[in-house]
């Protein structure tokens, strides 16, 4: 191999590499390699007794680090650096999802700027006869009967108890029939209630002894 330096095994054997008398680096007769240990599982393993991790420079500064520890895996990025996830169709990548450094989260935006940012630019007009632009969807994928697809508003108060609400959505036969149910948690209680719902037909509905009530 003319102009080509090989270290090669002829056998079905792995060629491991050891430092300071402990093997480094393996690799098997499937080309799989493994750094700290001699037995990869996948094209390339990482073993390490404490802390297996993989970590990126920029011109020898850490700018990001995927490593297990304990009981998590951590994905961190560090110098300032969002965490950006894209995907891609051809030779560029589009940007779907990141994490900004403060913590909040952007969906169709990188630059998110409160906790959770959903965004999309979709010129469909509202039209209540139609399957309804939508951004983000609760699905409770069960046939039951009364089944609900909800989400929890709570807060907590400076004695320590929580302060909930929810919106759910109920369906209450088998078509395409459903209620949207309005409910919270009982003040001075922990018991849950119903406070009004709109029914499939476009009606406002109370509890018993419930309603409107008007204030100056």
């Amino acid at each position: 191999f003319s102009g080509v330096s090989l270290i090669e095994s002829t056998r079905a054997t792995s060629l491991r590499f050891k430092t300071n008398g402990s093997n480094a680096i393996a690799i098997d007769s499937s080309q799989q390699v493994g750094i700290g240990t001699t037995s990869p599982a996948s094209l390339l393993t990482l073993n390490h007794a404490t802390n297996p991790s993989i970590q990126f420079q920029d011109s020898g500064t850490k700018v990001a680090s995927i490593n297990a520890e304990g009981s998590q895996t951590n994905i961190a990025s560090f110098e300032g650096k969002k965490i950006v996830f894209a995907t891609s169709t051809g030779s560029s990548f589009n940007s779907r999802m990141a994490i900004a450094t403060d913590g909040n989260i952007g969906i169709g935006t990188i630059s998110p700027t409160v906790l959770l940012d959903v965004r999309e630019s979709d010129s469909s007009t509202w039209n209540a006869s139609s399957n309804l632009p939508t951004l983000i969807r609760a699905y409770n994928t069960s046939s039951t009967t009364g089944a609900a697809a909800g989400i929890q508003l709570r807060t907590d108060n400076s004695g320590g108890a929580a302060a909930i609400q929810y919106i759910h959505a109920v369906n209450n036969s088998t078509n395409y029939s459903s209620d949207l149910v309005f409910s919270r948690r009982v003040g001075t209680s922990a018991t849950y209630g119903e406070t009004c719902r709109i029914t499939n037909y476009g009606n406002l509905r109370f509890q018993a002894n419930r309603g409107v009530e008007f204030h100056n």
